[in-house]
């Protein structure tokens, strides 16, 4: 099982990237920066949140996990 902070810093910092893209796609739009980071930041939040919630719910789930012996001889 993941550790819910490796989870977190997973999820900020994949959000990151896509957040300076969404900046980068607001600001050609709209020619202003002022919406730009605006739109960035309350992408990078609502997404970092969802991700997250998203890692912890199948972190519980065994579907696809392979169990592995402790040792091996």
């Amino acid at each position: 099982m993941e550790h819910p902070r490796r989870a977190l810093v997973k999820a900020i910092s994949y959000r990151l990237f896509g957040s300076l893209s969404t900046v980068a796609v607001v600001y050609i739009v709209s020619g202003r920066w002022d919406w730009a980071g605006i739109t960035g930041l309350a992408d990078m939040i609502v997404k970092v949140i969802g991700y997250y919630v998203h890692e912890r719910v199948w972190a519980r789930i065994s579907y696809g996990r392979v169990q592995t012996p402790e040792y091996h001889i």
